[in-house]
């Protein structure tokens, strides 16, 4: 079922059966859905209802429960989980209910063009928008390795173009006009 919580988002709850020391123990889980509308949440719901009763179809496995599984198996570890951890969450705001096998150049473009109005987080650019869409190649790549999907299903991700160098060199003439 889902449910939200006090930050308006949805979650995912189900109970799990696992055997631990030899007797079957129920275990209750919770994952965020990514998303504060319900029909979207519905939607990862029925995902992850399919994903859960059926063995995957190649490519319908959903961004969310990659970059999750990615995030709790790899990310958190790692001092850097907090700008990954946001990577993920601006990600997952995007990807809601979205199978791999529809990351398209249109998706990767509709993404930055959010980030870069502030639909999706604060307002961006393309370095920062270029190193969240980093976080999905690595979210992929890592679910590839994991065997989750086949490395054959991995989509190209399509990133804006590089923003100029921060560092700015100055010319043999202005050096020589500052000395």
């Amino acid at each position: 079922y889902i449910e939200p919580r006090e930050n308006g988002i949805y979650y995912l709850h189900w109970t799990e059966t696992v055997t631990a020391n030899g007797r079957k123990e129920s275990r209750s889980r919770r994952r965020s859905t990514g998303t504060a509308d319900r029909k979207e949440a519905e939607k990862v719901l029925a995902g992850f209802i399919l994903e859960k009763d059926a063995a995957p179809v190649d490519g319908d496995v959903l961004v969310v429960f990659l970059l999750e599984d990615y995030y709790n198996e790899h990310v958190s570890k790692r001092p850097s989980a907090e700008v990954a951890d946001l990577a993920i969450k601006h990600l997952t705001q995007h990807a809601a209910s979205c199978p791999i096998s529809l990351i398209s150049r249109k998706w990767c473009e509709d993404y930055a063009a959010k980030r870069r109005a502030g639909l999706v987080g604060r307002k961006s650019g393309n370095g920062t928008i270029r190193r969240e869409m980093g976080v999905l190649v690595a979210a992929l790549n890592h679910a590839a390795r994991e065997k989750k999907i086949k490395k054959a299903d991995i989509p190209h991700v399509f990133l804006p173009e590089e923003p100029p160098a921060r560092d700015v060199w100055l010319t043999f003439d202005e050096a020589e006009k500052l000395r």
